[in-house]
């Protein structure tokens, strides 16, 4: 884990030096953390009461019975790449980056990009804005779940991640 963060880190300050130190403070909070703790800013970010979502039709329809056309669909383009998503659902951000790698239709990838990703992830983005931070501790605080202000710090590092992936998408 700690290699792929550190090859990425790489490529990026030998290319593209002004997102590499976007991404920098995050890789070196990452590279300090124990497995425990990197399992668990995943899981406060991503999973249980998460800051946001990695399954993109979620993020863009919800619960709306669109999101169950748009799970259909992602299954059949992902096993047109043979890309094996289980245990998550086809449109979870992984996969979806592996579809958009090496699916063969331009059209597709082009319009996956520009209608799902791309606004997914400025929404994600958008969930680690200071006032919607702290509404989301409050709530959690509220269901007594062991959160502090303190470990939300940590997921600034997830949104430089995430910032960086809008540049680029």
């Amino acid at each position: 884990m700690n290699n792929k963060l550190l090859e990425c880190q790489v490529f990026l300050n030998t290319r593209y030096p002004q997102q590499a130190r976007m991404l920098l403070p995050f890789t070196e909070r990452f590279l300090e953390m124990n497995l425990d703790q990197k399992e668990e800013l995943y899981t406060k970010t991503f999973d249980i009461q998460a800051l946001c979502y990695l399954d993109l039709g979620y993020i863009i329809f919800g619960e709306d019975y669109k999101r169950g056309v748009f799970l259909m669909n992602m299954k059949k383009e992902q096993d047109i790449i043979g890309n094996d998503y289980l245990p998550e659902l086809p449109d979870h951000l992984c996969h979806v980056l592996t579809l958009l790698d090496i699916h063969p239709g331009k059209r597709f990838v082009e319009e996956l990009v520009n209608r799902i990703v791309i606004p997914a992830i400025r929404q994600n983005i958008s969930e680690f804005e200071s006032a919607r931070v702290d509404l989301k501790l409050q709530s959690q605080k509220k269901n007594t779940m062991p959160f502090s202000k303190k470990n939300i710090i940590t997921g600034t590092y997830i949104n430089y991640r995430l910032k960086y992936c809008s540049i680029y998408c």
